[in-house]
């Protein structure tokens, strides 16, 4: 394990817009798939795919999110995991572009030290070869993200890792 430097003070006055999900169709496909998925089956995501291309997503309810990155072979799963903390975690946008990003790459895991303890131990018994990044860094890339919300109201994020900003 490599350590790298202390993170820097983070500016938590970034603007961060929030749009509530989920909509009254994805509450529909929601409620019908818990009439018939076994109660063991959690799902506590609330937005409902109606069509995805590229890392443009369209939702049931009429919300279209568009994500992007620039960087080189690590934007797909910078983009991957940001996608699956909306779309299945049900997280926030703001805190989906900013939570801790992991890279697997020829059996090397990198990885930002944010994730749960536990989860951070499985991490590194599964891969031994690992380093651990105390701080967001840029190397995970900057995930900038702008959404319409089914509403027509728009909201967006920019990856700190990149200085990105929305206005």
């Amino acid at each position: 394990m490599t350590p790298i430097d202390a993170p820097p003070a983070v500016d938590d006055a970034l603007p961060s817009l929030v749009t509530e999900l989920p909509g009254p169709k994805a509450l529909a496909v929601i409620a019908q798939d818990e009439a018939v998925s076994s109660p063991s089956l959690t799902r506590v995501y609330p937005l409902v795919v109606a069509r995805g291309e590229g890392s443009i997503i369209e939702d049931v309810d009429g919300g279209i999110t568009a994500l992007g990155s620039g960087g080189s072979n690590r934007i797909r799963s910078a983009i991957s995991q940001v996608v699956l903390r909306l779309c299945v975690d049900g997280t926030e946008l703001g805190s989906a572009v900013d939570a801790p990003r992991l890279h697997v790459e020829g059996g090397h895991l990198d990885f930002e030290d944010r994730f749960d303890p536990e989860l951070r131990d499985r991490m590194c018994a599964a891969f031994p070869d690992h380093r651990a990044w105390p701080r967001p860094d840029l190397f995970y890339g900057g995930v900038h993200a702008a959404r319409r919300a089914p509403d027509g109201t728009f909201s967006g994020h920019g990856d700190a890792r990149r200085d990105g900003v929305a206005i």
